[in-house]
């Protein structure tokens, strides 16, 4: 039989901020077995990359899988990739601070497995034309994708193998594609159809070399991998198949194929990911149809033939998809620009990664600012993980964990920074930007203990609460928007609820083994589809609206309520005011309504004021009301987040009522509230209200209904608080009330 070369990586990572279970499990059923099983088969050689976030908790948990890896370098059988440290999207990031997310894992390979890395692997294999000028600045020469951008390069399915070559500003670097085919077959096949596969690519003349490059998840983190993959013995099966089949089947890494082969040719790719992950970064319809539209091909065997002209989004379509994501994404960016501001002050050159000794002269105000600019590099790069910027079958953004980790990287390393820059006295600033670059103007109000982003032109809303001394975000929610994959919980698609991906047998679409997570989605418990309510408007806070005085919590909180003119999502004026003491942010908005039949004239005037030195802020509302014969409810709502919604170290204080369910998932109205509190004894602080005068208060959680890896599953995102008062005024004097938010740490 003619001689074929196979190429096999493996890339490994979690995100920043994920459970320390998830780790623990994911070293006992994959990382371990997998490494433990490769060192006993020597003529299996791979490609391995682990991401720096892996590789730090395997040097503080599992030091000896560092010394299996090393062992498994030293004698020739692995090659280690490298790449962003901290796996970031590296076309979405600033330019230097991609070069040093490589430049820092390439000293981690070196300093730690004596090394000199020659590839990147790309995170998500996200694709843009810029790479090649970004991995060369780094030192890199190849990287690995998916077939599915050579397919939308123009190149037929069948002649895509090998490697090529592309450049950028003349800064060539090398490209693998990975053969989607195995990419399905490996695990979830028996190991003889991988095999009978790669004979079958071996008897034609025009292949000499096939990659297959995918997640080290899928070898026993996965939904029914483990048990499959070790302990029905796949993975030893396979790597023995392999071995059997070394007189017609080598196995070297991308690097000696790069020494012994030539391209196949220069081309160039244009912006793609995976296929599944260009169909998740569409707008919902979009996707759905998407989806259907592959289905049909296959089903009418034009899906290899026709999947050169049918592509899916572009990653960066997520942020403008995901409002959340974007504020993130734009957070980031503004902390770098911080953090190149100290960096500009120190005097030191971007690339220089090493930390200042401790010795002589450490207490110069220069040696504390690099130190303050080490520091604050590190959480920088850490808030740039890629895992909570997006969705698909992965949780990502809806993993409000994930969320939260990146804004207390982000938020710490803004706080080291501004610590550096300014000194540790109060301050207080307001800047008048485009943060989120819609081509409207935002506030941002920053001082030592807070930050509050405030969009005018969305009600007026602020949607970040940064409380700096716990880097905690408390207005990091989520909107409960249409998904594409909503449809199957309507229609009760999926395996049994309450089961898992791959419960429902061992056989997948073409041939016996495991189902993969994206051939099947579980619904993870009854009542899915009752639970789908969609807002209106972004979970933000301090929206004002006006809503009939006859409308009842119940009402409220599905989302079935009728709004009295549009104040809640309309534009509002901003002015500020800087005097001694503090910012004063003055928002008004001014419309017409039909109310009852009656023309009304309306009003709302919202003063926020923020001192320097207090964790602290004041709204002060102003409301007219012209012709208006009834009366009606005037409200402001809060979207606020503790993480966990029925943690027992997590709940509500109404000194003046009694309330049974205090978990921030309980739901509820209260009438005559002049002050409540918001506990979080986990992370040691307590957000207290105050209001005058006294309010109803509704309160219930906001909870979406998403996608992971197993499946379909409600989520607590955060609860929603919404103030209101009915109020009649109607012959145009000023009803006024005031509202008082002050953190403080917890107890006191």
């Amino acid at each position: 039989m003619r001689e074929i070369t196979f190429l096999f990586g493996v890339h490994c990572h979690q995100p920043v901020g994920n459970f320390e279970y998830v780790l623990r499990d994911a070293c006992r059923q994959a990382y371990r077995p997998f490494l433990e099983c490769l060192e006993r088969h020597p003529a299996v050689r791979t490609s391995l990359h682990y991401s720096g976030c892996l590789l730090e908790w395997f040097a503080a948990n599992a030091p000896d899988l560092l010394d299996l890896i090393r062992s498994l370098v030293e004698r020739g059988q692995v090659e280690l990739i490298s790449g962003g440290f901290y796996e970031p999207i590296l076309p979405v990031i600033p330019r230097q601070d991609a070069i040093e997310q490589m430049v820092l894992l390439n000293r981690f390979l070196t300093d730690e497995f004596g090394v000199t890395p020659r590839g990147l692997w790309l995170p998500e294999r996200v694709w843009e034309p810029t790479i090649p000028t970004l991995a060369r600045a780094a030192g890199l020469e190849y990287t690995i994708v998916d077939d599915t951008h050579f397919l939308y390069a123009g190149l037929a399915p069948g002649e895509i193998h090998g490697h090529y070559t592309t450049e950028d500003e003349g800064a060539v670097l090398v490209v693998f594609p990975i053969d989607r085919q195995l990419r399905y077959l490996i695990p979830f096949r028996v190991p003889e159809e991988t095999i009978r596969y790669l004979e079958g690519l071996a008897g034609r003349e025009d292949v000499a070399t096939i990659t297959m490059a995918d997640d080290g998840e899928k070898f026993g983190v996965w939904p029914g991998t483990a048990d499959w993959v070790y302990g029905k013995g796949w993975l030893e099966k396979f790597f023995t198949l392999l071995e059997e089949s070394a007189d017609w089947l080598t196995m070297i890494t991308f690097s000696e194929s790069i020494d012994r082969e030539t391209p196949r040719s220069q081309l160039y790719l244009p912006t793609a990911s995976y296929e599944e992950m260009m169909g998740w970064a569409l707008p919902a319809p979009a996707q759905g149809r998407y989806e259907q539209l592959l289905e049909e091909l296959t089903a009418e065997g034009r899906d290899q033939a026709d999947r050169t002209f049918i592509r899916g989004g572009f990653w960066r379509n997520f942020l403008s998809k995901y409002a959340e994501s974007n504020t993130m994404h734009k957070k980031m960016l503004l902390v770098s620009r911080k953090v190149r501001e100290l960096e500009e002050v120190c005097g030191r050159p971007r690339s220089e990664h090493q930390k200042p000794s401790a010795g002589r002269g450490s207490g110069r105000p220069r040696e504390e600012l690099c130190r303050a600019l080490f520091e604050a590099k590190r959480h920088l790069l850490r808030g740039q993980c890629n895992c909570a910027y997006w969705h698909g079958v992965f949780g990502g953004l809806y993993l409000n964990h994930l969320r939260s980790a990146i804004f207390t990287e982000l938020i710490r390393s803004e706080h080291l920074a501004d610590r550096a820059l300014r000194g540790k006295g109060p301050w207080v600033e307001v800047r008048e930007v485009d943060f989120d670059a819609d081509g409207q103007e935002e506030l941002l109000v920053e001082t030592g203990l807070l930050n509050l982003y405030l969009d005018p032109a969305d009600g007026g809303t602020i949607f970040e609460f940064d409380y700096r001394p716990a880097r905690f975000n408390l207005y990091d929610t989520l909107t409960r928007r249409p998904e594409a994959y909503h449809a199957r919980v309507r229609g009760g698609g999926g395996s049994p609820e309450g089961g898992e991906a791959g419960d429902g047998g061992e056989e997948g679409e073409s041939g016996e083994g495991r189902r993969s997570i994206h051939e099947e989605i579980a619904l993870k418990e009854q009542g899915l589809a009752e639970r789908l309510i969609y807002d209106r408007w972004r979970r933000t806070s301090l929206r004002n609206m006006f809503l009939p005085a006859s409308t009842t919590f119940e009402e409220y909180a599905a989302g079935e309520f009728a709004e009295i003119g549009d104040f809640a999502g309309g534009a509002y004026h901003a002015a500020v005011d800087r005097e001694e003491e503090g910012i004063r942010v003055i928002l008004r908005r001014s419309a017409n309504a039909a109310v009852g039949g009656d023309a009304a004239a309306l009003s709302v005037e919202k003063v926020i004021t923020v001192h320097p030195s207090r964790a602290a802020l004041a709204v002060d509302f102003s409301v007219g009301q012209r012709g208006v014969a009834s009366a009606m409810r005037f409200g402001v709502e809060f979207n606020l987040t503790l993480l966990a919604g029925d943690a027992g170290d997590r709940y509500y204080l109404f000194p003046a009522h009694d309330v049974t369910d205090r978990t921030l998932a309980g739901s509820g109205s209260l009438e005559e509230v002049g002050q409540f509190s918001v506990v979080d004894e986990y992370q040691g602080f307590c957000l207290s209200f105050g209001i005058d005068p006294p309010a109803s208060v509704w309160r219930f959680p906001i909870e979406t209904v998403s996608l992971s890896e197993t499946g379909i599953e409600r989520t607590y995102q955060g609860s929603a608080l919404f103030l209101s008062w009915v109020v009649a005024n109607g012959g145009g004097e000023i009803w006024r009330a005031r509202l008082t938010q002050g953190i403080a740490p917890w107890p006191s």
